[in-house]
């Protein structure tokens, strides 16, 4: 937003806007051409953090500004563009746009020319990219277009026109559809000529070549900006923004020329509480109301489905949760916001987005503190996927390291910032961008959905002549289905002999939607040298860029009269998914701990209540499995959550009678 740069900050955009030569007709802006400074794309070696049984992957290292934003190709779904603040020129990592066209099994950068920032990408029908940002220095806009899938780009610097002098957070959409409007590109911003600010709306009727403001109303915005926009597969237009008591909406059937009625989504307050300037949580870090819009573009069931999520507090001691509120008749109606996050507590979930996919799954990403209760402060990355239309939603860690926000902030006088939004997007896969993973200000990603991978025994001790199975879990981050390839090599190749590897019951295994299991069993031959070798196991999907690999160690000794088990020791403390996931009556619930210690494992119901306690009691070292049996329990969904020495962990599960 405005307040992110300090004075000097502006003094340097008024010098910038010197070189832009901003020409003093508005429909018809001067045109500048990138000479883009390509980074070398990294392979995925390099680019995955492997923690725990999922991967995240750096869009870039070099940190950056925060806020960032993402966007799909719709004619090439492996191709997308990110950034975030950075772009600004004032946070480091340089002035750039990074780009896959690979399916994020690397990312390229390329400079552009500095802007006072808040990215917002679009795409058209034709693959073109749309880059919209601040020129706040001038009260004005720069977009930037590329046509070749982010490799290079041009800007066009415009003003709103219509004596507007004071503007904030803009969003961008285009027109994918082959209909009347399919050259058409939006972007709604708050004008703050008027008081109360105004949501104002520039059109471009020629794929971003000239701009026009259509209004410098439509309705009226708050303190907290920030109006999405949405194109449905029919060019309807929607734009929703915060209003004075929730998020309002109007609609568009002639390319944004006339607008309907405004529609009340849904009523209800900001998120966090006031300090008297802002609203914030936590350690004073500043939050905002602003909704977040999609549309289902699919052909399937819920086609045409408008989604609005925005995060609330809620009434009772809750500060942030996220909503969700649908309409299933075009934008005339929605239906009752339903809670996204699903946690039984009442830890801070903020800044979600939200994106449906091509299989009309709905993805929402926020942040979500609910692992650090009751301190409330540290945060991981969370996503809900609803496959139903909006009406229930089940919640997924998307991140693999916590972030400290107080680590990560940057002091602004009236609060702390970490951003005020941050982006999903994607087709046949779906990104969530973000940065603060791991105390970093580095942007990060992860595929959704995926399948990940642990082994039962990280180190297994084997005789010459001899072979011992390990179980392969392959847990799921969403709905994930497809073919998955597991090949292995181990290090040191031996010599003399030989270690190779069964797989039961094959190494190829066809995934559904649900957690699953192989096993892999190292086969010894008697003239292998005694000494540790390290098992690499690579699982890569068939026609797709999913590929994760892990490793476990294997002791070769002689072991003559040992029970290899007694020196299985796990090397972290870690809480399984349970499987089979649902279940009917029984299923089991896996854990490993490092070292004797007093575990607790309780199983709460969705209000919170305690309804088990299967394990309160010192467990020895190693991994454990534990027999659940809900017979005396109603169907439905469950937490189980474990507690030992410091560490503690929860999941879901759900029973179906």
């Amino acid at each position: 937003m405005k307040n992110i740069t300090t004075g000097i900050a502006k003094g340097l955009f008024a010098i910038i806007a010197l070189t832009l030569l901003i020409s003093s007709s508005y429909a018809q802006p001067r045109m500048h051409v990138e000479k883009p400074m390509y980074i070398s794309p990294e392979p995925w070696a390099i680019d995955a953090i492997s923690v725990g049984a999922f991967d995240n992957y750096y869009v870039t290292s070099v940190a950056g500004g925060m806020e960032t934003d993402i966007c799909v190709n719709p004619a090439n779904p492996l191709n997308f563009v990110a950034t975030d603040n950075r772009i600004t020129g004032f946070f480091g990592g340089g002035v750039q746009v990074f780009y896959t066209v690979n399916g994020g099994v690397s990312w390229a950068g390329v400079t552009i020319t500095s802007n006072q920032g808040d990215p917002a990408f679009a795409a058209d029908s034709l693959g073109n990219f749309y880059l919209a940002t601040l020129n706040n220095a001038v009260n004005g806009f720069v977009v930037y277009k590329s046509s070749n899938g982010g490799a290079s780009w041009t800007s066009n610097a415009f003003l709103p026109g219509g004596g507007i002098a004071s503007i904030d957070k803009e969003w961008i959409a285009a027109d994918q559809t082959n209909g009347p409007f399919k050259n058409y590109v939006y972007i709604p911003f708050d004008n703050f000529s008027v008081t109360p600010a105004g949501v104002a709306l520039m059109r471009s009727t020629n794929n971003g070549t000239s701009w026009t403001l259509v209004s410098s109303s439509l309705g009226t915005s708050t303190n907290n900006p920030g109006a999405d926009i949405t194109v449905d597969l029919h060019g309807k237009v929607y734009l929703a923004w915060n209003g004075p008591a929730g998020t309002l909406m109007r609609s568009s059937t002639d390319g944004g020329t006339t607008w309907g009625t405004t529609v009340t989504c849904d009523s209800h307050s900001q998120p966090g509480t006031s300090n008297g300037t802002r609203y914030v949580l936590k350690n004073n870090i500043r939050v905002n109301g602003m909704p977040h819009i999609a549309v289902d573009n699919t052909t399937g069931s819920h086609s045409g489905y408008v989604y609005d999520v925005f995060p609330t507090n809620p009434p009772g001691p809750d500060k942030a949760d996220v909503f969700c509120a649908t309409s299933t008749d075009g934008g005339v109606t929605f239906g009752t916001a339903v809670r996204v996050n699903d946690d039984p507590g009442t830890m801070d979930q903020f800044m979600p987005d939200v994106s449906v996919d091509n299989q009309g799954r709905v993805w929402v990403m926020f942040w979500d503190s609910r692992n650090d209760d009751p301190g409330n402060v540290l945060c991981d990355l969370y996503a809900g996927l609803s496959t139903d239309g909006g009406q229930t939603f089940t919640n997924i860690k998307v991140s693999n390291q916590t972030t400290n926000p107080n680590v990560v902030l940057i002091g602004q006088g009236d609060a702390n910032y970490i951003g005020d939004y941050q982006s999903i997007s994607g087709k046949t896969m779906t990104f969530p961008c973000y940065s603060g993973q791991n105390n970093s200000r580095a942007d990060y990603t992860e595929y959704l959905p995926d399948y990940g991978m642990s082994f039962s025994k990280a180190v297994d001790s084997i005789s010459q002549n001899g072979a011992v199975p390990n179980t392969v879990f392959i847990p799921m981050m969403g709905n994930y289905s497809g073919t998955v390839t597991y090949t292995q090599t181990v290090v040191p190749s031996p010599s003399p002999g030989t270690i190779t590897f069964n797989w039961s019951p094959s190494n190829v295994k066809t995934l559904t939607g649900t957690p699953d299991q192989i096993v892999v069993t190292p086969v010894v031959s008697a003239t292998v040298p005694l000494g540790q070798y390290t098992v690499t196991v690579t699982a890569a999907e068939t026609g797709g860029p999913r590929t994760h690999q892990r490793t476990f160690n294997i002791l070769v000794g002689n072991f003559t009269g040992i029970n290899h088990n007694g020196i299985d020791v796990p090397q972290a403390y870690q809480l399984f998914q349970n499987y089979p996931n649902p279940f009917n009556p029984t299923t089991v619930i896996y854990y490993a701990v490092p070292k004797p210690t007093f575990v607790s494992i309780k199983v709460y119901d969705v209000l919170g209540q305690v309804v088990a306690t299967p394990v309160n009691q010192v467990v020895q070292a190693g991994d454990h499995d534990l027999n659940f049996d809900g017979s005396n329990l109603p169907s439905g969904i469950y937490y189980y959550r474990i507690n030992a020495d410091g560490f503690t962990d929860v999941r879901k599960m759900i029973l179906l009678k």
